[in-house]
């Protein structure tokens, strides 16, 4: 099905998509997102009404978890979206963001999972490092167009 999310994915498997991205637009705006960006992302924004989870209080709302999931990921955007209209940002499945502050690995995943408690879903960083070679039925990702950095860099 072509709305389920990506998975089985390694970290160096987002990045290279990230960088095929770029080759077909002629850019380098395409990359992982780090894990403050996710995490300020998954809160809403500057529109975060603190939700006890990601865009609702109600888990079932908002993510595929352990008790609504029946032990699979599900098509994208079939739950309500958080404040800033992000779809599955948490539950569903967990998503590889970039860690550049002081773990052992650069990357973490982020969000939960449809085979995770709905704890998981929770707006706070639960990290979960994995290793740049790990690929996961659960495991998935997000991409980030950074076009405010280049748009100064060019001129536009």
């Amino acid at each position: 099905d072509d709305n389920l999310p990506a998975t089985h994915v390694t970290p160096s498997m987002a990045n290279e998509f990230c960088r095929r991205m770029d080759s077909l637009q002629g850019t380098q705006w395409y990359r992982l997102p780090t894990d403050k960006e996710w995490l300020f992302a998954a809160h809403g924004g500057h529109y975060s009404e603190q939700y006890q989870f990601y865009g609702s209080n109600r888990p079932d709302y908002v993510g595929w978890y352990k008790s609504n999931a029946q032990g699979h990921p599900h098509p994208v955007g079939e739950k309500v979206p958080n404040e800033l209209g992000l779809f599955d940002m948490g539950g569903n499945v967990s998503e590889i963001v970039r860690n550049p502050a002081t773990h052992k690995t650069s990357y973490l995943s982020l969000g939960g999972n449809y085979s995770q408690t709905a704890d998981w879903m929770q707006p706070r960083p639960q990290d979960a490092p994995i290793m740049s070679a790990y690929s996961s039925p659960m495991i998935g990702f997000r991409i980030v167009f950074d076009w405010t950095y280049h748009v100064f860099d060019t001129g536009f």
